[in-house]
């Protein structure tokens, strides 16, 4: 009885041994994996397009200095030294966050407000939202697509 256990416990104990550890095939597999190529900047919103691969944006990137050095007046500094206007496809999933496009209960802003890319789009044909031209946006993409738009807040 006693050699019974002892050869069960061998084999629970070898058993268990081997539980998490990989191949050398599968870790070269796991290291090989292909990773999204992806980008993150500011930039002006000018205009979007409709294409047959989806929604296009047209960005004037932009660069932002936040140092404690170059804020003026509690603001950030904005340079856009070169107007170059790029192209880029949208996500249909893609996260879009808004910091003042709508205010609460107490008057303050509602911020990270998330909006539809359909809703995004309108804002920039009505001309009270104008100003959204001149305001910064966090661009971060993904293979080649926008996968998250967030308005700089500017206090």
């Amino acid at each position: 009885m006693k050699i019974n256990l002892i050869i069960l416990f061998s084999f629970v104990l070898i058993s268990f041994a081997g539980c998490g550890e990989k191949t050398n095939e599968q870790t070269e597999n796991a290291n090989s994996e292909v990773k999204a190529d992806t980008s993150e900047f500011y930039a002006f919103i000018k205009n979007f397009n409709t294409s047959d691969s989806g929604i296009e944006i047209e960005l004037d990137k932009i660069s932002i200095s936040e140092s404690i050095d170059s804020i003026e007046d509690g603001s950030p500094i904005i340079k856009n030294e070169e107007t170059e206007i790029e192209k880029h496809t949208i996500d249909p999933n893609a996260a879009i966050t808004m910091e003042t496009l709508n205010h609460n209960n107490t008057g303050n802003f509602n911020f990270n407000e998330k909006i539809t890319a359909e809703e995004f789009i309108k804002l920039f044909s009505k001309p009270e939202f104008e100003h959204y031209r001149f305001t910064p946006f966090e661009i971060k993409t993904a293979n080649n697509k926008i996968i998250s738009i967030k308005e700089k807040y500017l206090p």
